[in-house]
């Protein structure tokens, strides 16, 4: 049956996986981007073929195949499959000077940190640094800023921004006056 063009596709069901070429899995019916699920092995195809000669490859291709959590593994040096990027959300309160800490399950290598002002003005010196344990990744964030002001990180050291798994990812924050409160997001990625 031919697409209708603009239409979505259906997803494909087979019981194992699915056979390449011109006589394979649903040749003559899957168009090139069809999604195909083996329902045996619970992994999923695309057609990266065509609609006469079918090629299944299994989404993440790259990462051996079926959604096991491979897509979030170590992502090693120069690797031709790329990552998935974490993301942690501390929400700081406005209070005194203190340390908001997350365990790390693996081990992870800091990209980014920013912070999303979200109570009132803050006050010269107060501050947001994001640290591995004890020992500081980042420069210390100015929140003398207004309500809803974004502050993006400006160093990442790299001496010490890969945090060992079981490790502590510390968020400081200082507060010297006006509001201290605001949400840190820290994007990282796991490496081995």
């Amino acid at each position: 049956m031919p697409q209708i063009e603009k239409s979505r596709q259906r997803t494909w069901y087979n019981a194992g996986a699915p056979v390449n070429g011109t006589s394979g899995t649903f040749a003559n019916q899957a168009a090139k981007g069809a999604l195909l699920v083996d329902q045996t092995n619970a992994t999923l195809y695309i057609n990266v073929g065509t609609l006469a000669s079918p090629t299944w490859q299994s989404i993440p291709s790259s990462q051996g195949g079926a959604f096991d959590g491979a897509a979030v593994a170590n992502v090693a040096n120069a690797n031709q499959g790329g990552g998935i990027v974490l993301m942690h959300r501390l929400d700081i309160a406005d209070a005194a000077t203190n340390d908001v800490d997350i365990v790390t399950v693996h081990k992870e290598r800091l990209l980014d940190a920013w912070l999303v002002k979200t109570g009132g003005a803050g006050a010269a010196g107060n501050t947001i640094q994001v640290k591995n344990g004890a020992t500081a990744i980042t420069n210390a964030m100015d929140t003398n800023v207004a309500d809803q002001a974004v502050v993006r990180v400006g160093t990442i050291d790299d001496a010490s921004h890969e945090i060992a798994a079981g490790g502590t990812l510390r968020v400081t924050s200082t507060k010297a006056g006006g509001n201290a409160a605001c949400t840190v997001y820290v994007e990282t990625i796991r490496v081995a």
